[in-house]
């Protein structure tokens, strides 16, 4: 009687299906095809006194001041099924980040589950591998400085070098399982903030990890801390395949508007920047300095947004600082009495036991003149100054950690 009342569930609703242990007993019985249950279904299969119900979960996801996908909806809803099912112990505390959507726009969600309630609806970043707006790339491979989409669950908070931050454990094997070896973990960061978002018309990129605006990061890192559920979501084709969080039972199948690639082309071009050779000896070395400029100057004299992509990643007295390229020297070249330039070196300072990059800036001073010098493979200057001596300035696409969102 029991079993005929469960197949009476499997009926038409395209959700879930039944557990696998079940559904096998069941096709022992009376072979059958693969249908679906609905959630109170499937509620009536897995759910606990001390947990809401998919429904109820279902009906808070699905308010349309949250803005959620229906596809992230359905995702969001497995992952929670499939970790009852496999007993995995959580607090009942919701994070989801949709890596659909451009950085420009608020992508974040906290659902209280157990209260039934939005806590928090923000912005966050994506690795600087991923892409630039958009997030075309992701990659579970060290120093890729790629997001990883899937699931993750919430370990502890602690103090680093980026403030108050999450570690994060991830779940799903090929996708983010090495997180935790990567330092990939949840963080405040000033590119994330609202206003720097309007100003530059995205956020700052970080090195894989799921930034935070800095005004809300502490809240949000405090409140999901500790074995909360955490889903990354992009409609990829191959995770929807194979993360054990969405096919731990025999599902209906998920559908797909598009397809990604999911590892990051191994080498991508960095941008061409100035420097100052100290050394005089054609390249850069550690010692060399960076030529930059305010970005609000930037915006002045060339009439166009920073290029995030060559803003140096610690503000210096809450202003960002664009690093020249050798076209703009050469604007500047011919408009020297409004133009005002720095030398820019990090500087190590320890603090909680973690070395945080600072920039130290030095005016370049009053430039007299800036003369091209014919090379055979870069661009390179000669630059006098008043009270220094003749500088060289040369150009290179070299890797610089601390430059670039």
């Amino acid at each position: 009687m029991y079993m005929k009342q469960l197949l009476l569930l499997a009926l038409s609703f395209q959700v879930f299906a039944l557990p696998v242990p079940l559904f096998k007993a069941l096709q022992t019985m009376h072979p059958i095809t693969t249908q679906c249950l609905t959630l109170a279904g499937l509620d009536a299969l897995i759910y606990s006194s001390d947990e809401p119900s998919l429904q109820e979960i279902h009906t808070l996801l699905n308010e349309s001041n949250h803005q959620l996908s229906s596809d992230l909806i359905d995702n969001a809803l497995r992952v929670i099924a499939c970790a009852r099912q496999q007993d995995l112990a959580y607090q009942p505390i919701l994070t989801l980040i949709d890596y659909s959507k451009p950085s420009n726009e608020k992508r974040l969600w906290v659902f209280d589950l157990r209260h039934k309630k939005r806590l928090f609806y923000t912005y966050a970043s994506h690795g600087i591998k991923s892409g630039t707006r958009y997030t075309q790339f992701f990659s579970n491979v060290y120093n890729s400085k790629a997001s990883s989409m899937g699931v993750y669950l919430t370990n502890k908070a602690y103090y680093g070098r980026e403030g108050l931050s999450l570690k994060l454990d991830g779940l799903d094997k090929g996708f983010n399982h090495n997180a935790a070896n990567r330092a990939i973990v949840m963080h405040g960061g000033w590119y994330v903030e609202p206003d720097f978002i309007k100003q530059y018309h995205r956020a700052g990129r970080s090195w894989g990890c799921p930034a935070l605006p800095h005004s809300l990061s502490d809240n949000i890192i405090n409140t999901i801390k500790n074995k909360s559920l955490l889903i990354m979501y992009y409609p990829d084709s191959d995770w929807y395949a194979h993360s054990p969080y969405l096919n731990c039972m025999p599902l209906s199948p998920l559908t797909l508007s598009q397809k990604i690639s999911v590892a990051p082309p191994e080498t991508l071009p960095h941008p061409e920047i100035v420097f100052f050779d100290k050394n005089n000896n054609h390249r850069r070395d550690e010692s060399d300095p960076i030529v930059v400029i305010k970005a609000l100057d930037y915006q002045k004299i060339f009439q166009q947004p920073p290029p995030v992509a060559r803003m140096l990643r610690r503000q210096v007295k809450q202003q960002e600082y664009i690093a020249i390229n050798a076209q703009e020297l050469d604007k500047i070249s011919t408009q020297l009495d409004t133009v005002c330039l720095y030398f820019v070196l990090p500087k190590l300072k320890m603090q909680r036991g973690y070395y945080l990059t600072m920039m130290q800036l030095t005016p370049v001073g009053n430039i007299l003149a800036i003369r091209p010098i014919v090379t055979k493979s870069h661009q390179a200057y000669e630059v006098r100054a008043n009270l220094k001596p003749i500088m060289r300035f040369d150009t290179t696409t070299t890797f610089i950690r601390w430059l670039g969102l």
